[in-house]
């Protein structure tokens, strides 16, 4: 047997490193109400069982929310920490320089608006993704929030009380204020809130009166945005108040960013905590859903561009000088599906930059397109997709070279001690492997070629993130635990389900570490068995047929 090692640290040193990050900002339990109560819901409502439910899923599961980019708790969680981490170093580089002070109010608003931001994705009944800003601005008026907001104002949360006595204001007006503060949350959305308002400080306002007071189901169809002044949000033309103006606009440009460099790639899950990846057979994304129970996960075709590009951008991260971008992989198949591919990816850089660039006039930052490890002349073909859709920024961009990945051969030897599986135990396992999800390619002669059983001692790491992929492991019995990266929470792994599948399909590094909390049987698949013989995809209503054909695990 091999040695037992511990559990890598890396999935919990994320987690807490970015609380501790927020605990500076937003008392700890303050943010856990706002998170169960606000966000938590997407979580439920975007279930593989609820989604399969719903006719929008069939008709297009690329754009139905349960597969956006994590719209949840977590995304709210690293939107927060990002803006604190963008503000460290912006303040004096991309926005104005001021004392400490306005620069803590400008952080800390950042932080607020930002675990705010997209809470009308778990709106109840459900907003739509069209409306989703404007409902956070009315829920901060919302008896649903007064609770929160006087624990906002009593722990000076993000620094805005504070920030609003030093201006003079009484305990009413910063009631208010306060208020109208968090409220700008609606300006996150580019396309609610376009940036050139930013500057307009009359215009900014009238909007946000319009928002906060027309009922959601008319703000899009009505041609007259404006209603009568009732003395509201006077802070953005007050000249008296120019300064806390001026901090709440620099504190929203920091939200955009920080919103549009949020977790992709490695880290990448969608609203329901589904991963995702580019399948190289393919260029199409892969999803793997799982049921709420968490003992079926299924694979799910999706060839909506936005989340193929999204699923290849292994990160992008703001400079002083520059917006880089780097990519899982450049090669699939054949160059007719790298060009499909690279125009993916262009489409979310263009998305990335429109929140980014125009959020920091009068700064030049840079599109870097950094080479990917498998096929550098990929990042050549998104540079062209991107000139294609924005000629005006050629001159921005730059292909430069990557840095080097840290990854490492896998360090469990599986090879030297896997012993054949017993020929009379395989049409049980195929049969347990189906009932849990996996669609196999073909019937079930050839399935177990290549693979093979090894017994995994208690305190063992079967996976560690950042290594090579290059095996998928089946537990046969209860006993490992996933830790994933990205600030996840670790979860415990059922027999039948494959674990690794993510690196296996994406051709590199693993996402999570995966460590055998008992002694448990698992099977070994290599990669070219897992993708030549059980990495079978379902498509939408493929899936929904199979999910409503019997009772899941």
């Amino acid at each position: 047997m091999g040695e037992s090692v511990a559990a890598p640290p890396a999935a919990d040193e994320d987690v807490a490193a970015r609380d501790d990050v927020l605990a500076r900002w937003v008392d700890p339990s303050l943010r856990a109400t706002i998170e169960e109560r606000f966000w938590a819901p997407i979580e439920r409502t975007t279930s593989l069982e609820a989604m399969v439910a719903d006719p929008a899923f069939v008709a297009d599961p690329g754009r139905h929310v349960g597969l956006y980019s994590d719209h949840g708790p977590n995304h709210a969680r690293d939107v927060a920490a990002r803006a604190a981490t963008i503000a460290d170093w912006a303040i004096g580089a991309l926005v104005a320089d001021r004392d400490p002070g306005r620069a803590a109010f400008v952080t800390g608003t950042a932080v607020m608006i930002s675990l705010l931001h997209d809470v009308g994705m778990c709106a109840d009944p459900p907003v739509g993704r069209r409306l989703h800003a404007q409902y956070a601005t009315q829920l901060v008026f919302a008896p649903a929030f007064a609770g929160v907001m006087s624990d906002v104002l009593a722990t000076d949360a993000g620094r805005i009380r504070s920030a609003l006595e030093r201006v003079g204001l009484d305990a009413t007006e910063i009631g208010r204020a306060a208020r109208e503060v968090l409220a700008c949350a609606v300006a996150h959305s580019k396309s609610t809130v376009p940036t050139p308002l930013l500057d307009d400080r009359a215009g900014f306002r009238s909007l946000l009166q319009f928002v906060e007071r027309t009922e959601l189901a008319r703000q899009p169809d009505a041609t007259d945005r404006t209603v009568p002044d009732d003395g509201s949000y006077a802070w953005l033309v007050d000249p008296a108040l120019a300064d806390v103006a001026t901090d709440v606009v620099d504190a929203i440009r920091i939200v955009r960013a920080a919103d549009a460099l949020r977790q992709r790639g490695t880290t990448l899950r969608t609203s329901s905590g589904f991963e995702v990846v580019v399948d190289a057979r393919t260029g199409d994304a892969v999803a793997v859903l799982r049921s709420a129970s968490g003992r079926s996960a299924f694979l799910l075709d999706v060839d909506t561009p936005l989340v193929v590009g999204e699923a290849d951008i292994r990160g992008a991260e703001l400079g002083p000088d520059a917006v880089r971008f780097q990519f899982h992989r450049g090669s699939f198949a054949d160059d007719t599906m790298a060009e499909s591919v690279a125009r993916a990816v262009a489409g979310v850089v263009d998305d990335i930059q429109l929140d980014i660039l125009p959020s920091f006039p009068g700064r030049r930052l840079d599109l870097e397109l950094a080479t990917p490890h498998d096929d550098p002349t990929f990042a050549e073909r998104v540079r062209r997709a991107f000139a294609a859709r924005r000629p005006e920024l050629d001159d921005l961009v730059r292909v430069v070279d990557a840095p080097p990945t840290p990854g490492s051969p896998p360090g469990f030897d599986w090879r030297t001690r896997g012993r054949a599986l017993d020929p009379a135990r395989m049409p049980q396992l195929a049969a347990e492997l189906d009932a849990h999800g996996l669609r196999i390619s073909g019937d079930h002669h050839g399935l177990f070629d290549d693979v093979v059983v090894v017994d995994v001692e208690a305190g063992e790491t079967v996976i560690a993130p950042g290594e090579e992929a290059s095996f998928v492991v089946v537990p046969l019995g209860d006993g490992l635990d996933i830790l994933p990266l990205g600030g996840y929470r670790a979860v415990a792994t059922p027999p039948f389900v494959p674990v690794g599948t993510i690196g296996v399909l994406r051709g590199h590094d693993r996402n999570s570490a995966v460590v055998a909390s008992r002694a448990v049987e698992v099977l070994v698949v290599p990669d070219h068995a897992y993708l030549d013989r059980w990495a079978g995809c379902y498509d939408a209503a493929a899936l929904v047929a199979r999910v409503r054909e019997g009772p899941l695990p």
